[in-house]
């Protein structure tokens, strides 16, 4: 293989691997904003994942035990964001900004008390799938993984499917929608709001256990860096349909990628700019390729059943 096709194995493979955690996250927001259900709690969702993921795998040794650990703690983070916007009637945006904040301070607080050297744990491995890894230049990127990585293969179509065919999906979706004319038809709006919620958190709790169990070993403040903005920024990108949002999270991914690949490759640029480049690329995708992109018609907006 030539040194260029090496070159752009290995960034799409980077790019792959940092896709992954906003591609789980975004596809719980997806679910979660056709159900009428903004989240601005996703990187607490990530972060308290990221967070119990770590603590799960070093109490239990076994990864995937941390794992659990971690999709349970995004559920908490989801279960108080949907308590108390859908019963309380709270802002949804001022909660979600109230969990963000809240959550990263105790995290990163309880981490400064338990932590003890590098706190290295148990973690996932790639498992490479025979034949298709030999595929040239793909097959190692897409299928020298994970299993999550796969698991989210089987996730995106399951999930558009589910949406748009059964019963829980357009359940879903008329929450969304017309939430009033799904109540006279005798859905219970709320409880599924609430439920998407929860399956929200669960895959950003997932996500963020991938991050720190799957990717790092261990924890740290800041880990998620603001991955469930760009998350979001998916969604709209993607038009709240999951196989686009999927591929809005590998071009945010990747352009992530660029940034750890340019300095390898002796292009000299200010490292501030290397930073900021995912929420640049996020940022002119969101102005220039998302224009008249329109999300569900209650989106944010609290229900009341009519008496």
């Amino acid at each position: 293989m030539s040194f260029d096709l090496l070159a752009l194995q290995l960034l799409l493979a980077s790019g792959m691997r940092l896709s992954i955690p906003i591609a789980y996250a975004a596809l719980g927001e997806t679910i979660s904003q056709k159900s009428g259900m903004l989240n601005l709690s996703l990187t607490a969702m990530m972060t308290a994942g990221a967070f119990a993921a770590v603590i799960g795998s070093d109490r239990s040794g076994n990864a995937w035990i941390g794992i659990l650990f971690g999709i349970a703690a995004g559920v908490l983070v989801a279960s108080i964001q949907a308590g108390v916007s859908i019963y309380l009637q709270a802002s949804q945006v001022l909660v979600g900004l109230a969990l963000h904040i809240a959550v990263l301070g105790a995290t990163a607080t309880a981490w400064r008390g338990i932590r003890h050297g590098l706190f290295i744990v148990d973690m996932v491995v790639p498992l490479k799938i025979p034949i298709l890894s030999d595929i040239p230049v793909l097959g190692p990127v897409l299928f020298e993984q994970r299993p999550l990585v796969y698991l989210l293969y089987f996730l995106i179509p399951l999930v558009a499917i589910v949406l748009k065919n059964t019963y829980i999906g357009l359940a879903i979706q008329a929450a969304g929608e017309a939430p009033q004319a799904a109540d006279s038809a005798g859905v219970a709006v709320n409880q599924v709001r609430f439920f998407s919620v929860l399956v929200c958190g669960g895959l950003a709790g997932l996500a963020g256990g991938y991050m720190s169990v799957g990717e790092l070993g261990t924890f740290s403040d800041g880990m998620i860096a603001g991955r469930g903005w760009i998350a979001i920024a998916a969604v709209i990108f993607g038009r709240w349909a999951p196989v686009k949002v999927a591929a809005a999270s590998f071009v945010f991914g990747l352009s992530d990628a660029v940034r750890f690949a340019l300095p390898h490759r002796g292009v000299d640029v200010p490292p501030q700019l290397l930073i900021i480049l995912p929420y640049v690329v996020a940022l002119l995708a969101m102005a220039g390729l998302s224009g008249g992109a329109r999300g569900p018609a209650w989106l944010t907006r609290p229900f009341k059943r009519s008496t």
